[in-house]
């Protein structure tokens, strides 16, 4: 695909494609109002390297190519349309731009737009309005919602992953060293997960979290709440595998990295969550005496969350569901000492362990019911809770349909 000339880009403006002589810019940002070559002309001496991007990004754009066609012209259309420079990350535009292709137009819309590692254009977020319908789209060319196919998403965060493996050597750039981008080997692990691939995510995460152990550019702090991070996702993976003696572990080493503060001891969700990996080994006197270990612990030193306190007693068979559900109704503010979240969690929580506790005693129709009963409340970093709820649920309609057939 290639542009055409600025004469036919001007008889085009003057011709069928129905372009506005009276459109609404800003006169901070001061696009021309006239025609495409002045547009055109506006935009190489204001927005530079930016549009250039911008214009090379439409050329080889899958989803542009599928909507208009091949480009034909290209020019700033109202607004927004300007450059921001920043102290570490150089210029970045936020560009609007019109699209004439053989087939059809659209306009490309873009906030920081700069260049990257593995693409010549990069931007934090677009969109593409075809025919008044705004599509969210990625860098990569393709719609967001494609991208986010975990196929999609595998094959562009390898492609980064290659890049700085074969390009970039540690230290050479103070803000992209091999340990600074462990992100990288957790996003993928992630999309592996998400394809089912969960060997795949294993090894990505403990890459990751090698290479997050190096990095000696963030705050130790930081270092321990991430590495508590990574551990609760690699034993995440490592459960849905069924190696629970290996998520045991890993649960274990998260909940010693939340003991950053003052070197207190914590009840904290992962104690609840290595009761419910114990008991699927088969290990129940163990799953019991940790968490009653655990809670000794916690209140002895007056650090812990009220409702995990009553949770842990719900496993522990000490209190019974009807009782817990009914005083997170009368008094839910009794619950959040402590505990640092919204009420609206409370439930979240509530249901969703008692929801484990009875898949893991088999009742699997009374699991299934209180765990979709979970889903319905929203849950701050709750994520791998979310997610633990939406397999087990899975694999109760799966064993469902596998029994019928």
């Amino acid at each position: 695909m290639r542009l055409i000339t600025l004469s036919l880009l001007l008889s085009l403006s003057l011709g069928g494609c129905g372009l506005s002589d009276s459109l609404n810019y800003d006169e901070k940002i001061g696009v021309p109002e006239e025609t495409i070559e002045e547009r055109d002309a506006w935009g190489q001496k204001h927005l530079g390297a930016s549009y250039q991007r911008g214009i090379n990004w439409v050329k080889n754009a899958e989803i542009v190519e599928e909507k208009v066609g091949n480009v034909i012209a290209v020019a700033p259309l109202g607004k927004p349309n300007y450059v921001e420079s920043y102290f570490t990350d150089g210029l970045q535009g936020n560009i609007t731009l019109e699209v004439i292709g053989d087939k059809g137009k659209a306009v490309f819309s873009a906030n920081d737009i700069a260049p990257c590692a593995t693409e010549s254009t990069c931007f934090k977020s677009g969109t593409l309005t075809v025919n008044s319908e705004k599509i969210p789209i990625h860098h990569t060319g393709i719609s967001l919602e494609e991208f986010n196919q975990p196929p999609n998403r595998i094959k562009a965060l390898t492609q980064e992953i290659k890049f700085y493996n074969r390009k970039l050597l540690p230290n050479t750039h103070p803000h992209k060293s091999l340990s600074s981008i462990h992100g990288l080997w957790f996003k993928r692990a992630k999309a592996y997960a998400d394809n089912q691939e969960f060997t795949n995510a294993i090894s990505d995460m403990e890459t990751a979290i090698a290479l997050l152990s190096k990095n000696n550019q963030k705050p130790s702090r930081i270092i321990e709440q991430e590495s508590k991070k990574y551990a609760r996702q690699l034993a995440l993976y490592n459960y849905y595998l069924e190696q629970f003696d290996k998520s045991a572990e890993l649960i274990q080493n998260a909940i010693a990295k939340n003991n950053f503060k003052q070197n207190q001891k914590y009840l904290d969700d992962n104690n609840l969550w290595l009761w419910i990996v114990r008991m699927r080994a088969g290990k129940q006197d163990l799953a019991n005496r940790e968490l009653k270990q655990a809670m000794q612990i916690a209140t002895q030193q007056e650090k812990f969350c009220s409702l995990n306190i009553a949770l842990a007693s719900l496993f522990l068979e000490e209190m019974k569901e009807q009782e817990l559900f009914q005083n997170l109704k009368d008094n839910p503010a009794a619950y959040i000492h402590n505990c640092g979240f919204l009420s609206s969690r409370l439930f979240f929580d509530g249901y969703y362990y008692a929801g484990q506790k009875q898949i893991v005693n088999g009742n699997l129709k009374k699991g299934k019911e209180l765990l979709q009963k979970s889903l319905e409340y929203e849950a701050v970093n709750r994520d791998i809770e979310r997610e633990l709820a939406i397999y087990e649920l899975n694999k109760i309609n799966n064993q469902n349909y596998n029994n019928q057939n």
